[in-house]
């Protein structure tokens, strides 16, 4: 999924979206790849991510947005 999908899909601004992924990133559930024609980046669930069953690669957007309002609500408890 392109980083610019996963923000116009959950409806958040350019910035937070990257604060989001870079989070993601850095907990190591997905990388990332900068996409040469354009200024975003593919996002992809790492193996391990997938290995547990936690998120098929083809229903990425579907998962990452469940990661994204686990993130939300994580940061809300805290």
């Amino acid at each position: 999924m392109l980083q610019s999908e996963l923000r116009r899909l959950l409806g958040i601004d350019s910035s937070k979206c990257s604060k989001v992924v870079l989070k993601l990133e850095s907990a190591g559930l997905v990388w990332r790849e900068r996409v040469s024609t354009n200024r975003t980046y593919l996002i992809r669930l790492n193996q391990s991510v997938d290995g547990f069953g936690i998120a098929p690669r083809h229903h990425i957007d579907r998962y990452l947005t469940e990661i994204y309002l686990l993130y939300l609500i994580r940061v809300s408890i805290c």
